[in-house]
């Protein structure tokens, strides 16, 4: 902010430390860049085997067994290459709505060249009884180049179309015991909207939490872990799934979505759907239907549009798929397009799911859209076919030079070669576990990632940011420009060493610069007597205090930097010695004091002499030395928050020992607040091994702590906090008494306890072995066995009380376990577990 007269350290030469770190490559963006890759050992090893196995694989493709090639002949004479595709003349064209079109009699559309961007509609006789791929053909015109087709739509326009019948409820019922109403969507439309979006959704019953509402949100994903399908629970007959529509309204068609994951479509098989007016009457019902495989239409009345769900296309421009005509538009520029080839013809094909049913004497409609952002991006002429053929799923994915091929009566034996590898490598049922294996190695293999680890790496000399001066901290308020420099109280930097982070790092660990050093035993030092040598840790400027022992601290330092910055050897070395090792018990000791007299000689000329007798006084060490800054006892201290928790999972046996992952929410009051900006501070509990990790992995909000840590002095994390301070109150006491998470612990110890020994002086020495590694004496051991007979007694007469006591909110006990007992046991756990000595490191 500014120089302060107290500060050894000048704003100037604050931001000449600051230009050290302002070279860092990482921008504090979102991501962890730069990185560093590498392969560990198990990586490299993973990696090569799925390599060998591929190739192994890829060998037995090659050289295939004769049992593969066994269908090979039949595939090859039964394949479908005339699908039977019928192109009539369509009987109306228009563009925009106006008649602009010439129709020839090969079924050829040509439409002049008029708008920026343009929607045609083609209407053409439905002959067949079905309709399983529509295609699109175009042709290279005057006067037209590229075009981009935004949306292709089609409907079955019956040849009378009936009056929609008026329903406010629509119903999807699946008769049957115990059965599995699933569902990724359910579409209502009256004309072309779907109403069912502002419908009020439920069902018979619940599995997990695929609530009925899922069914009517929008999502037609059938992927059950993405979170759009409905369930009922498979445990109730003829269930049923409804949604409310508010007010009766004419339906023109219901399309049903099913699940499409996990081979359980046909579940669905035998529904109906079933539309009710305001009075419940029924109004309109299908017959039983099979489940789709992904979607089924129900015609109410009306035209019955035609669902694609594949799009292929001979050619498609970069960026302009043919895929891309079946998705939502977002933006302008989507749609499928063949810049690069636009002289040429080419044919865009779209497939259904299923065969479309098609009424004797209906109209196929269909709707081009050309909407691109790019202007006089339109066809000029094209023609439409369409066909019924089951079998157009299948052929239209085979690539086109290998229906080429098929078509040949003779084939070169380049050509063959290509049909057969085709065909085992994706028709033979013989090669099938070959192929399933192969896809998912190779998917194995492009799934392995090397490891990152976030380095810290300086920008390039050429990209080297500015450092100025903020004055006073604002950053919009510069001054001068600063250069890296260390700041004038410390030791310089080596003379012809380059000014960057790793000088300015070596720098910090030099031994002519002591004070990392003296920071860190410092720390170290705190963390095992509960007070650092130096007991203001986050402060070793003239602001803080001196140090009790400034020689202790300086070998402590110098040990540091001789083990090489061993952290692990320091904590040893304190632990293990006998200042840490001596008892904190306080006890008297001797005191002694100097005190004068002056004794005269015998006669009265002779010379006073002074002597010095030694005098005593005994007193205790917490009277000499109250903060223990002599180390007289050995360290008393209460443990942080957290290790008090992990220490009561600990010794109750509920501890996780789960590393790494997500952070876990344990048991905590709903207050019932939200932030600024809505969002509740109140959080899920965990479930399971997660509601017992070690306190490191709790979620940390600032603007709601975890209750029982901030009881215990945890910070709110709104800045930095070097040292906690430690208090003792009442509150920390109802903590570990009431606390669920504390409760929860007792109740694990009850029932170790019982499992472990037999009678009530065997637990009560077990349970003391456990908790304070020791014995009761004969006192201890009276009150907790008079305790636990008061106690069950009260139990044993109020059975409610007891499994509250011994089960909330552990869960359920053993069915063998006797509660009242149990309940017992775990008020004597909580008292034992709520000693001084359990709760302080003494």
């Amino acid at each position: 902010c500014h120089t302060h007269k107290y500060d050894p350290i000048t704003i100037n030469e604050y931001f000449q430390f600051y230009a050290f770190l302002n070279q860092s490559a990482d921008s504090d963006k979102k991501d962890e860049v730069p990185l560093h890759s590498f392969d560990t050992a198990e990586l490299k090893q993973q990696r090569e085997r799925l390599k060998h196995e591929i190739d192994t694989l890829e060998k037995k493709f090659t050289t295939p067994e004769a049992a593969w090639l066994a269908g090979l002949a039949a595939w090859d004479t039964g394949f479908a290459s005339d699908l039977g595709w019928q192109t009539p003349k369509p009987v109306k064209a228009t563009a925009k709505g106006q008649e602009a079109a010439t129709i020839r009699d090969d079924g050829t559309v040509l439409i002049a060249k008029n708008n920026d961007t343009n929607t045609y509609t083609i209407e053409v006789p439905a002959t067949g009884d079905k309709l399983s791929a529509l295609r699109l053909e175009t042709i290279p015109t005057a006067g037209f180049g590229n075009f981009v087709i935004t949306d292709l739509k089609a409907e079955v326009v019956p040849p009378a179309a009936k009056a929609a019948p008026s329903a406010r409820y629509v119903r999807i019922e699946l008769p049957g015991d115990k059965k599995m109403l699933q569902l990724a969507e359910v579409q209502v439309f009256s004309g072309q909207d779907n109403i069912a979006l502002k419908g009020v959704a439920k069902q018979s019953s619940l599995y997990t939490d695929a609530a009925a509402k899922r069914a009517n949100d929008g999502n037609t994903d059938g992927i059950y872990a993405k979170g759009s399908v409905a369930h009922t629970s498979g445990t109730d007959n003829d269930p049923w799934w409804e949604v409310d529509l508010k007010t009766a309204q004419p339906i023109d068609r219901v399309v049903v979505w099913n699940r499409t994951d996990g081979n359980v479509g046909k579940r669905l098989d035998g529904f109906h759907v079933v539309l009710l007016d305001d009075k419940r009457q029924t109004v309109w019902k299908s017959d039983s239907t099979p489940g789709p495989e992904k979607d089924k239409t129900f015609a109410v009345a009306g035209p019955v549009p035609v669902s694609f769900t594949t799009a292929l296309a001979d050619y498609e421009q970069s960026g302009f798929t043919a895929a891309s005509v079946l998705k939502p538009k977002d933006k302008t520029n989507q749609g499928w397009a063949v810049a690069g080839a636009a002289d040429k013809p080419h044919t865009l094909t779209l497939l259904a799911p299923s065969p479309v049913v098609v009424p004797p004497g209906s109209t196929l409609r269909v709707t081009l859209a050309q909407n691109s952002a790019h202007k006089q991006h339109t066809l000029g002429s094209f023609r439409l076919s369409f066909t019924g053929d089951a079998r157009a799923q299948q052929v239209t994915k085979v690539p086109l030079n290998i229906i080429a091929a098929l078509a040949q009566a003779k084939r070169t034996p380049e050509q063959q070669k290509v049909v057969t590898d085709y065909y085992i490598r994706n028709v033979a049922k013989e090669s099938a576990a070959e192929r399933t294996r192969l896809a998912a190695a190779i998917k194995e293999l492009a799934a392995i990632k090397p490891v990152t680890v976030p380095i810290m790496r300086d920008l390039d000399p050429k990209q080297r940011r500015v450092t100025k001066i903020q004055l006073r901290g604002n950053w919009q308020a510069l001054d001068a420009e600063v250069s890296e420099a260390t700041p004038a109280v410390f030791n310089p930097l080596p003379a012809n060493a380059p000014r960057n982070r790793l000088t300015m790092a070596k720098w910090l660990v030099s031994r002519d610069n002591p004070l990392t050093a003296r920071v860190t035993v410092n720390r170290l030092w705190e963390s095992i007597f509960g007070t650092g040598i130096v007991r203001s840790s986050e402060e070793f400027g003239s602001q803080g205090d001196l140090p009790f022992h400034p020689e202790l601290l300086d070998w402590l330092a110098a040990e540091l930097m001789d083990s090489g910055w061993d952290i692990k050897h320091m904590l040893k070395l304190m632990l293990t010695s006998q200042a840490y090792r001596q008892s904190s018990a306080d006890r008297k000791v001797q005191v002694l004091s100097a005190q004068s007299s002056v004794l005269s000689g015998a006669d009265a000329g002779s010379k006073a002499e002074t002597e010095h007798s030694a005098l005593s006084s005994e007193n205790s060490l917490t009277e000499l030395d109250p903060d223990n800054r002599l180390l007289a006892r050995g360290p008393r201290f209460r443990p942080t928050g957290e290790l008090l928790r992990d220490q009561a999972l600990a010794v109750s046996g509920l501890l996780s020992e789960k590393m790494f992952g997500v952070p876990v929410r344990p048991v905590t009051p709903n207050m019932g607040l939200s932030t600024a900006f809505g969002r509740s501070n109140d959080w899920t509990v965990s479930t399971g091994e997660d509601a017992h990790r070690r306190s490191l992995y709790t979620e940390v909000r600032r603007n709601s702590p975890y209750a029982s840590f901030t009881t215990f002095d945890a910070g709110n994390r709104e800045v930095c906090l070097i040292r906690r301070s430690r208090t003792n109150t009442p509150l920390q006491a109802f903590v570990t008494l009431n606390d669920p998470v504390f409760i929860e612990t007792h109740q694990a110890m009850a029932r170790r306890i019982v499992r472990e020994a037999k009678t009530t002086s065997e637990r009560l020495t077990h349970l003391f072995k456990i908790c304070l590694s020791r014995e009761p004496v004969a006192h201890e051991l009276t009150a907790l066995t008079q305790l636990h007979a008061e106690t069950l007694a009260v139990y044993q007469k109020d059975t409610a009380a007891a499994t509250k006591m011994a089960t909330e909110p552990l869960g359920p006990a053993e069915k063998d376990a006797s509660i009242p007992e149990l309940a017992a046991w775990t008020a004597v756990a909580n008292v034992v577990m709520n000693l001084d000595e359990f709760l302080m490191r003494r």
